[in-house]
């Protein structure tokens, strides 16, 4: 049997297309993924984990972390797979580990906003 490694394609022709659709996230855990990548030395093994967030984010099957939460219980948060799916891609495009850093940040500061914050400013 050949690894799910092995069957990888390479980054730049990866689809991150998602569907529109809303997906349940455990908002600590995607939390805790972002930053494990974000404190990579090297743009590999950024993009490995990336690429590894999306392949979970793609399938309940995959989720062996407990990202996909299938209920509203507990600390939940609920995002647009074509537009997360989006930012992943943004992230493994970049050119260097800076800037992949810069889009993870970006990508955390997003997810930790409070909409609330955004409601009271319109």
């Amino acid at each position: 049997m050949i690894s799910h490694k092995q069957n990888n394609v390479l980054f730049e022709e990866m689809t991150f297309e998602g569907a529109n659709k809303p997906l349940i996230l455990n908002k600590p855990r995607l939390l805790e993924m972002i930053d494990v990548a974000n404190q990579k030395n090297t743009l590999e093994s950024l993009r490995e984990d990336i690429f590894n967030l999306k392949e979970q984010l793609s399938d309940f099957k995959r989720d062996k972390t407990g990202l996909l939460n299938i209920g509203t219980n507990g600390d939940t948060m609920i995002l647009n797979q074509k537009y997360l799916f989006s930012e992943l891609k943004q992230i493994v495009e970049a050119q260097s580990l800076e800037r992949s850093k810069y889009y993870l940040c970006r990508l955390s500061k997003g997810i930790s906003e409070e909409k609330t914050e955004r409601k009271q400013r319109n």
